[in-house]
């Protein structure tokens, strides 16, 4: 006996027919094939409906996950890589002083001089001139630690 194809028309009968919930016989008897034709034809209808589903809801949820991790991604370097803040249309910038401070000596003790501001070791000598101590000035100096 020669084996007769299923035309696209016949499969979508076939498949109307079972959700109706009609018999194996009556299916057979409509669509003029074996039983044994219908139920083998049936059942690879449905493993391939069912791998046809279960593939695009696969490829759904991969496309899913990847424009997730995408979004994630881009969000991240957006965050990352923002501009720098501004005041006004002036980009802020970190302010260095024009020039020193200054130098001065406050006082000597011990014979240590006593310097105040920003000093550098060149300014510090010979800059000024210490007076000498008073007599009452070296008076006030308890005598242990007179030299």
């Amino acid at each position: 006996m020669a084996r007769v194809r299923w035309t696209p028309e016949e499969e979508e009968r076939l498949l109307n027919l079972i959700a109706a919930g009609k018999s194996w016989t009556l299916i057979s008897g409509m669509l003029k094939r074996s039983m044994k034709s219908v139920k083998l034809h049936a059942k690879t209808l449905r493993l391939l409906g069912a791998k046809k589903t279960r593939a695009e809801g696969e490829g759904k949820m991969t496309v899913r996950i990847l424009l997730i991790v995408a979004a994630i991604g881009f969000s991240a370097t957006a965050f990352a890589q923002s501009a720098p803040p501004k005041v006004g249309n002036k980009p802020l910038v970190q302010v260095k002083p024009k020039e020193p401070a200054g130098c001065k000596l406050v006082g000597t003790v011990k014979g240590t001089k006593l310097w105040a501001g920003d000093c550098v070791a060149s300014e510090l000598r010979g800059a000024t001139e210490t007076k000498p101590l008073s007599e009452q000035d070296i008076e006030a100096i308890p005598p242990g630690q007179k030299q």
